[in-house]
C-alpha cells in the first residue's frame, strides 16, 4: 500500500508551505510586525510544530486506513461529517485565496489587457485537472519542482541586496516587544499549520517518528525562506514602505540585477513560484473532493471535482471584484479564528480518541 516515503512528502510539504507566504504573506507580516517579524516567524513554527505532533499521532491511529474513513469510530458519525464539512470549507477558501492573489498579480504587471474572470478560469481549469488526476500525481509533481523552487530562490536572494540598508540591522534586535510577538506568533501560526490535509495522504505514506522529523525539517527550511526574504523586503523597502506593497517581494524580483544576460529572469522565477501555487490548490481541491464524495457515499470523487473547483472559482471572483472589502475581511479575528479552530482538528481528535480509550480500560478492568 505504501507510495510514498517520508522523504517525498517532506518535499512536497515545502512546496506546499511555502507558495503562498513567501509570495503575498511577506507584506502582511511587515505591516503585522515591523521589526520583529523573525520573532513572529519563530514563534508561529514552535505553534505549528504542536499541530504537526498530534497530526503525526492522529496519523497513527490506524496506519492502514485514511482519517476520512476511520474518523468516524473516534467521533461518532454525524460529528465527523460535521468536520468534513469544515475541511472542504476551508479548502476552498484557501483555493479561492490562492488564484485571486495569482490572478491579481498577473492580471495587473503581465496580462493586463485580459479580463480577470478569464484567468481565474483557466487557473481553476488546470487545477481542476490536475486534481483529477489523483494525489499520486499531485505528489510528485510537487516533488519535481521542489529542486527548482529551492535554488531559484537560493539565486535570487543575493540579487536582490545590492540596494539594501545594512544600517537598518541593528534595529531587529533594539526594536522588540514579547507581548506583542506572541500576539503576532498566533496570526502567522495560521499561515503554516494546514498540516490537518496531510492525514489524506494516508495509507499511501507511513505515520511515524521518521515522518515527524522530515516533515519538521521542511517546516523550518519554509520558516527560513520566509524570513530571508522577510529580511530582505525589510532593508530594502523598510517596515512603511513594504507594508504598502502588495506583493513586495515580487516587486523586488522585477527590479532586481541579474548582469545584462539574465535581465529577463523575473518571468521564469515568478512561473515557477506560480507552479508551486498550482500544486498546492490542486492538492486542496483533491481533498475537498474526497470528503464531499465520502459525505456524500459517492464511488468516484472525480465527479465532483469540477464542481468543488467551479465553488472556489466564484469565491475568487467575489474576492477580485471587491479587493477592499476583501483585504479588510481576511485581516479580521473572525476569519483567524475560523481557520485556527479547523486546522486544531487533529487535536480534537487526538484527546477524544485518548479519553474514549481511558473509558474503555477503566470499563474492562
Amino acid at each position: 500500500m505504501m507510495k510514498f516515503t517520508a522523504a517525498q512528502i517532506s518535499r512536497f510539504a515545502f512546496v506546499f508551505m511555502v507558495s503562498e507566504p513567501l509570495v503575498f504573506y511577506i507584506g502582511r507580516l511587515m505591516k503585522l510586525s515591523y521589526y520583529q517579524g523573525w520573532i513572529t516567524l519563530i514563534g508561529a513554527c514552535l505553534l505549528s510544530l504542536i499541530i504537526l505532533y498530534f497530526t503525526i499521532k492522529l496519523g497513527q491511529f490506524k496506519p492502514d486506513s485514511s482519517w476520512v474513513k476511520f474518523g468516524s469510530q473516534i467521533m461518532g458519525k454525524p460529528i465527523h461529517n460535521v468536520f468534513l464539512i469544515l475541511v472542504i470549507l476551508l479548502g476552498l477558501y484557501l483555493i479561492s485565496l490562492d488564484m485571486m492573489n495569482f490572478a491579481t498579480y498577473m492580471g495587473s504587471m503581465y496580462l493586463i489587457e485580459t479580463p480577470i474572470w478569464v484567468i481565474i478560469t483557466l487557473s481553476i481549469l488546470c487545477i481542476s485537472l490536475s486534481a483529477r488526476t489523483g494525489l499520486e500525481s499531485i505528489i510528485y509533481m510537487g516533488e519535481g519542482i521542489f529542486l527548482v523552487t529551492l535554488a531559484s530562490s537560493l539565486f535570487s536572494a543575493p540579487m536582490m541586496t545590492p540596494s539594501s540598508n545594512l544600517g537598518m540591522m541593528i534595529a531587529f534586535l533594539t526594536h522588540h516587544d514579547l507581548k506583542k510577538g506572541i500576539l503576532d506568533a498566533f496570526t502567522a501560526f495560521a499561515w503554516f499549520s494546514d498540516w490537518i490535509f496531510f492525514l489524506f495522504t494516508a495509507p499511501f505514506v507511513r505515520f511515524d517518528g521518521k515522518l515527524l522529523k522530515k516533515l519538521a525539517l521542511s517546516l523550518i527550511l519554509t520558516i527560513f525562506f520566509i524570513m530571508l526574504y522577510w529580511l530582505i523586503c525589510m532593508l530594502n523597502f523598510g517596515p512603511h514602505l513594504g507594508q504598502q506593497l502588495r506583493y513586495p517581494i515580487l516587486e523586488l524580483v522585477r527590479i532586481a540585477r541579474y548582469g545584462d544576460f539574465l535581465d529577463n529572469l523575473d518571468p521564469f522565477l515568478i512561473g515557477f513560484w506560480s507552479s508551486t501555487t498550482f500544486i498546492r490548490s490542486s492538492f486542496l481541491l483533491y481533498v475537498a473532493s474526497v470528503c464531499l464524495s465520502e459525505i456524500a457515499g459517492l464511488k468516484d470523487r472525480r465527479s465532483v471535482v469540477f464542481l468543488m473547483g467551479s465553488m472556489s472559482g466564484t469565491f475568487a471572483l467575489q474576492y477580485a471584484e471587491h479587493t477592499t472589502a476583501y483585504e479588510a475581511v481576511i485581516r479580521t479575528y473572525a476569519i483567524l479564528a475560523f481557520v485556527l479552530s479547523i486546522q486544531l482538528t487533529p487535536v480534537y481528535y487526538f484527546l477524544v480518541s485518548k479519553f474514549r480509550s481511558k473509558k474503555r480500560n477503566r470499563n474492562s478492568a
